[in-house]
């Protein structure tokens, strides 16, 4: 059996746990710097200040996954990552068993949620967050620090740099490449090259009030 440490006290914390002891491992406790913590306990589990954990676990037998969310582009969770790292702590990697993972290689401080479909050959670097239902595709190579945060879908051959962000329900063509530090909204569909510090974001739908009867009537030559 494992034994994990959550740092960070938020809903994907929450999911993370769940998954965890579906598994049949052990999540010991959730792990905030102390400054922050408010409260004693999370999600029926306590939280521990960093700054005593040394007093608390043996490094030998836990492991800490961080997901301290996005802000600053994941700067955050890199820092507290290269922190936990630096101490002699153990960062684990989480791949959910629903999982078809084919990938060449993985590394370190990883979360991926169920149902995500990483192609063969494909290479992801340290510290990114897949969020459930998301597909990257063989060959592609995903770097640092990157958080897709659900039904998103690398194609082939795609190459994603650092510390970018993707809204739910992205599409990035077969062999796009993409730089650092880019905030990609949900729902956008990208098929040309983008370098760093971009921000792209879907069109707004076309709002319109109208009657029940118009909708009907428009539902009708919809499924003709």
């Amino acid at each position: 059996m494992k034994k994990y440490l959550i740092f960070g006290t938020n809903g994907v914390g929450k999911d993370l746990c769940n998954f965890i002891e579906e598994d049949g491992d052990e999540m010991a406790a959730y792990v905030l710097d102390g400054e922050y913590i408010q409260e004693s306990s999370f999600h029926g589990k306590p939280v521990v200040p960093y700054e005593e954990l040394g007093e608390r676990y043996d490094k030998d037998e836990v492991r800490i996954l961080v997901v301290t969310g996005y802000s600053k582009m994941n700067e955050n969770r890199r820092k507290i990552l290269e922190r936990c790292k630096g101490d002699g702590w153990n960062l684990a990697t989480y791949i959910h068993p629903n999982c078809m993972c084919y990938a060449k290689e993985v590394g370190s401080g990883n979360v991926i949620f169920p149902y995500v479909y990483i192609g063969s050959e494909a290479v992801l670097g340290d510290g990114n967050l897949i969020g459930a239902y998301s597909a990257i595709g063989h060959d592609s190579v995903v770097g640092d620090f990157n958080y897709f945060a659900g039904a998103d879908h690398a194609s082939g051959a795609v190459k994603i740099g650092n510390h970018n962000f993707l809204g739910e329900g992205c599409t990035l063509a077969d062999q796009f490449e993409m730089g650092d530090y880019n905030l990609i909204g949900a729902g956008v569909c990208l098929s040309k090259n983008i370098g760093s510090h971009m921000i792209a974001a879907a069109s707004e739908a076309r709002l319109q009030q109208m009657s029940l009867k118009c909708m009907d009537l428009l539902l009708k030559r919809a499924i003709r």
